[in-house]
């Protein structure tokens, strides 16, 4: 099963380059703040420049006296905070990615039900009928209890991370209307105008992950819909007349779980 080990692959680089982004991007964030420091040493001015704090917070002290220490407070939070973050978005991806590699499995079995029908030609006119069917039948069997198994799979997921999710969601849309007035508000300051710029191509990252991997799942999905009908059509005429009919009945009930899938819960 080569293209199960090819989405393992594929998920496992997809996180390591988001987890290799949020690591490096977010403590630049913070390190932005440093610039009048290091101006001041480099470029020193008859006076100090002003503080730049990581982000605006009041912690009723002297900003200028203890910057080291809220900045150092800032940052350990910052690790914190993300790797909570990323704990959870990479888990709900992974899943989400092995959700897609069953699909992929079910579609690879459906696929496959006649493969060795021109091969095994003769061999099959010598054997009864009543053995052809019987193979056939547990094939169709064990591809829809795949399929079975990646649907419950889907809806355990909607049913554990949708509410969390969309907490989440509704989170980051408001950052990023915070941070697009903070944008507008700063728009004269290069340095302020240019965090938040960065900060906002983190947020839309972080968006943009999560729909690819929903339109991942729906397309799997589909696939198999259209993998059934494939294989109907392909092998109509190189099959007894009983397996093509349990090949339609399969490709209808599919038809018919994601209908119904559509309606109570939105494509799956």
């Amino acid at each position: 099963m080569e293209f199960v080990w090819n989405y393992y692959y594929s998920i496992t680089k997809r996180m390591l380059s988001l987890v290799a982004y949020y690591y490096i991007s977010c403590p630049l964030f913070v390190l932005f703040s440093l610039t009048p420091k290091i101006l001041d040493k480099l470029l020193p001015l008859n006076e100090s420049r002003p503080i730049l704090l990581p982000h605006e917070c009041h912690y009723f002290v002297d900003h200028r006296e203890y910057f080291y220490y809220i900045f150092f407070h800032v940052l350990i939070s910052t690790f914190i905070v993300l790797t909570g973050l990323l704990a959870h978005d990479c888990v709900i991806l992974t899943y989400i990615e092995h959700v897609c590699g069953i699909f992929a499995v079910a579609g690879f079995r459906f696929e496959n039900l006649t493969h060795n029908t021109d091969i095994e030609n003769d061999k099959i006119n010598v054997q009864s009928k009543y053995i052809q069917c019987k193979t056939y039948n547990q094939e169709i069997a064990l591809s829809v209890h795949v399929h079975w198994r990646a649907l419950q799979y889907a809806e355990f997921l909607k049913n554990t991370f949708s509410v969390t999710l969309l907490i989440q969601m509704f989170i980051v849309i408001v950052a990023m209307s915070v941070t697009l007035l903070q944008m507008v508000v700063q728009l004269e300051n290069i340095i302020e105008t240019t965090r938040y710029m960065a900060f906002f191509t983190g947020q839309l990252i972080h968006i943009f992950c999560f729909s690819l991997q929903g339109q991942r799942l729906i397309d799997h999905s589909l696939q198999i819909h259209d993998k059934i009908y494939a294989e109907f059509l392909k092998n109509t005429f190189s099959v007894t007349l009983v397996i093509q009919m349990f090949i339609g009945i399969v490709a209808m009930s599919v038809t018919l779980l994601q209908n119904h899938y559509a309606r109570q819960y939105g494509t799956i």
